[in-house]
């Protein structure tokens, strides 16, 4: 299962934001993930050394991220997309391959920081807590 944190798109800043400052959501959201798909590992994969230095500080502070590394990948917009990044993790170019296939069929979860910080947020509160705490009352919940 690998945690998207390599996003590149000009003026977004979420997925780093998150790391920095709240990486233990992330975690505790990406652990839950991986649970329940019955994952074996948990990839960070970050282009920001801040981001990847407070994950790796957080990872050490529990017991539960045996199964968890961070992974330095470039940066760059076209490496930031699922299948560039999953391809740049086996060791090959951060682009994507010229074939449109989904990782799931290739037996890769991925999705982004924010995505597995919701997760957490949505398990602490409930599922209806969570919806109805976000968005308004006719659209509740959030854009994810």
């Amino acid at each position: 299962m690998v945690v998207n944190g390599s996003e590149s798109e000009p003026a977004s800043r979420k997925d780093r934001t998150l790391l920095r400052r709240a990486p233990h959501l992330v975690l505790d959201g990406a652990l839950a993930v991986a649970a329940a798909v019955k994952a074996r590992h948990v990839t960070i994969a970050v282009h920001d050394s801040t981001a990847a230095a407070v994950v790796r500080h957080a990872i050490a502070e529990r017991r539960d991220c045996a199964r968890v590394r961070v992974e330095a990948v470039g940066g760059g917009f076209v490496g930031g997309e699922a299948r560039a990044l999953r391809r740049s993790l086996l060791g090959g170019p951060a682009v994507p391959p010229g074939r449109r296939v989904h990782l799931t069929e290739q037996g890769t979860l991925l999705s982004n920081v924010e995505t597995f910080a919701h997760v957490a947020v949505a398990l602490r509160l409930g599922a209806y807590h969570f919806l109805r705490s976000t968005g308004t009352h006719a659209e509740p919940g959030t854009t994810c």
